[in-house]
């Protein structure tokens, strides 16, 4: 696991080189923050989906079940921390 920062952190270094930091921050964004939100709303729903109907036998269709998901999973389960954070912080930059 250290290898992996040695690594990150090398690549950052010389991705420096080239680019401001808005820059870098922005391409950042762009290739890491947009596909995270893009799994959170379109990946994560199914599973989520498919193991309460498994689970806690949901007796309700797929959309039904969205709103749901969007309700009670986005609020408690991804904006803890960190991940939120970066999200305000994406929102005040564009």
């Amino acid at each position: 696991m250290p290898l992996f920062f040695v690594v990150a952190g090398a690549s950052t270094w010389f991705a420096m080189e080239f680019r401001t930091g808005n820059k870098y921050v922005k391409e950042r964004i762009y290739r890491l923050l947009i596909p995270l939100i893009f799994g959170i709303l379109l990946l994560i729903p199914p599973q989520s989906y498919f193991e309460n109907v498994q689970k806690i036998n949901f007796s309700g269709t797929f959309l039904e079940f969205y709103p749901h998901f969007l309700r009670e999973f986005i609020p408690r389960g991804i904006c803890i921390g960190v991940i939120c954070g970066f999200f305000f912080i994406y929102l005040s930059i564009l």
